[in-house]
C-alpha cells in the first residue's frame, strides 16, 4: 500500500510524496507529478497533501479492480461506466480505512479482481458502507485525480506506439477526468453569518471557559491555562489564521510608541530554524494587523512571565510553545485540540476559523456603526485579514452579509461588552 510521508530537504524546505509501505520506494509516477505539476504551480504543502491522498484512493482502487494505470492509458481504451462507479465507490472512505475493510472481507486485493463473482459482492458491500468524508472532500478527490490522470496521459501521450496516436491516449483522459467529474455531489450552501460567526454570548462564554482561573478551564498546568487563554483573545481581536499565529516569532511584536501595538504576518517557508516538519504559514499576503492593548497585554504577559521562565521556551523565537513534559519548549504544531477541548466543555461548534470569522464581522459591524459603506472600508479588510483581492468567495459573502442592515442593531449594542471582563481576568493573572 502507498502511504504519505514528509520530509525536509537540506535546503529547508517541505516536500511530500508517496512510496510504497514495505519497501519505502517511492512511487515513481506521482512524484514526478508533484515534481512536476504541483510544486511548479507553487501550491502550499497542505494542498499537495490532500492531491496525495486523492491518489491513494486512486492507486488502491486500481489495485482492486486489477487495472495497470499506465497501460490502461497507453492502450488508448476509454475507461467504461463500472470502472468510474466503482471508483466514487471508494472514494467516499477514507483511504487509510480501505486495508481495514478489505480485511473484514475475509479476502485480498490480489483476489478481488481474480474471482468475478466474489468482485461484484466485494463491490456490493463498498457501496452499503456510509460515506466517511464530507462531499465537499469527495469532490475534491475527484478533481484531484481527474487532473492526474489527466496529466498522465498527456505525458503518456508522447511515447505513444505506432498503432496508437496521440489524441487518442489524450482522450482517454479528459474522457476520464469528464466522467468521473459527473460524479460529483452537490454541497448545499449554508447560512454564512448564522453558522460561522460567534455571538456576544458565545464570546463571553468561551472567555469564561478558557480563564485560567476558572474552574471550567479544561486544561492542567497554569502555564497551558496562560497560553491557550493568550491565543484565545489574539485571534478573537486579531482574525488571523492559525497557520499565522503559530508562525509567529518574538521579533513579530509591534511595541508601537504610540501604544499602537500589532503583529507582523512574514512568510519563513522552507525554514530550516522551523523543528516542525509541517511548517504554519501564512496563507497569502504578509502584512502587519494592528491589536488591542487588551490583546497586547496578554500577548506581552505570556512571552515575559510564561514563555521565558519555561524550559527550553528561550531556545526558540516562536512565540507559542508547548508546555507539556514530553515536548517542552518547542513551538507549538497546532491549536485544534485547544478548540475541540473548548467545544467539549461549552458545545459551541467552534473550529480556529471561527474565530477569524468572527473578528471579521466585529470589525465590519464597527465600521457601520462609525456609518461607513463597504468601498469605504473594503481595501483596509483586505489588508487587515489578509486576501488577496475584494473578488475573493469570502469577501464577497461579508459583502453579502454587510448589506443586510437588520443584523446590526443588536451586535453593534454588544461588541465589546467582553473587553472589561478580560481586562480583570489579566488583572487577577498579575495579582497572582
Amino acid at each position: 500500500m502507498l502511504v504519505t510521508r514528509l520530509y525536509i530537504e537540506p535546503s529547508g524546505q517541505r516536500n511530500m510524496l508517496l512510496l510504497d509501505s514495505e519497501s519505502g520506494v517511492p512511487d515513481y509516477w506521482s512524484t514526478l507529478y508533484v515534481t512536476n505539476s504541483l510544486r511548479a504551480r507553487h501550491l502550499r504543502l497542505g494542498t499537495i497533501e490532500k492531491h496525495l491522498q486523492a491518489l491513494q484512493s486512486l492507486f488502491m482502487w486500481a489495485e482492486l479492480r486489477g487495472i495497470n494505470l499506465i497501460d490502461k492509458i497507453a492502450s488508448g481504451k476509454a475507461f467504461n461506466i463500472n470502472d468510474t462507479d466503482s471508483l466514487t465507490s471508494i472514494l467516499k472512505l477514507r483511504a487509510d480505512e480501505l486495508p481495514k475493510l478489505i480485511s473484514s472481507f475475509n479476502t485480498s486485493t490480489s483476489e478481488i479482481h481474480v474471482k468475478t463473482s466474489q468482485a461484484r459482492n466485494i463491490w456490493k458491500k463498498f457501496d452499503a458502507i456510509p460515506r466517511q468524508v464530507t462531499p465537499a472532500n469527495f469532490n475534491d478527490k475527484i478533481k484531484y485525480i481527474g487532473k492526474y490522470i489527466e496529466w498522465l496521459s498527456n505525458i503518456l501521450s508522447d511515447c505513444h506506439s505506432k498503432s496508437i496516436t496521440r489524441e487518442q491516449i489524450r482522450t482517454v483522459g479528459y474522457e476520464f477526468k469528464t466522467s468521473l467529474g459527473g460524479q460529483k455531489v452537490v454541497v448545499p450552501k449554508d447560512n454564512f453569518g448564522a453558522s460561522k460567526s460567534l455571538g456576544n454570548a458565545e464570546i463571553q462564554r468561551i472567555l469564561k471557559v478558557v480563564n485560567p482561573l476558572s474552574p471550567e478551564n479544561p486544561w492542567d498546568g497554569e502555564a497551558t491555562r496562560i497560553r491557550n487563554f493568550t491565543i484565545i483573545l489574539v485571534l478573537l481581536d486579531s482574525g488571523m489564521r492559525s497557520g499565522e499565529l503559530l508562525n509567529l516569532k518574538i521579533t513579530d511584536v509591534i511595541r508601537g510608541k504610540t501604544k499602537q501595538y500589532g503583529l507582523r504576518i512574514v512568510q519563513r517557508s522552507g525554514s530550516i530554524n522551523d523543528p516542525r516538519k509541517k511548517q504554519r504559514l501564512p496563507k497569502t499576503v504578509q502584512r502587519e494587523v494592528p491589536i488591542s492593548d487588551t490583546a497586547f497585554k496578554a500577548l506581552n504577559h505570556y512571552i515575559t512571565e510564561v514563555k521565558a521562565k519555561t524550559p527550553n521556551g528561550q531556545k526558540t523565537e516562536y512565540i507559542f510553545v508547548s508546555h507539556s513534559n514530553s515536548s517542552q519548549g518547542k513551538p507549538l504544531h497546532s491549536i485544534n485540540s485547544i478548540t475541540e477541548d473548548i467545544r467539549k466543555v461549552t458545545s459551541i461548534d467552534l473550529t480556529p476559523h471561527v474565530f477569524r470569522h468572527t473578528a471579521t464581522w466585529k470589525y465590519c459591524v464597527r465600521m457601520k456603526k462609525e456609518g461607513k459603506e463597504w468601498k469605504d472600508f473594503v481595501e483596509l479588510l483586505l489588508l487587515k485579514f489578509g486576501w488577496a483581492s475584494e473578488k475573493s468567495p469570502t469577501v464577497r459573502l461579508y459583502a453579502r452579509k454587510f448589506i443586510k442592515e437588520d443584523l446590526f442593531e443588536r451586535q453593534i449594542k454588544q461588541q465589546d461588552e467582553y473587553v472589561q471582563d478580560v481586562s480583570n481576568i489579566l488583572f487577577l493573572l498579575n495579582k497572582e
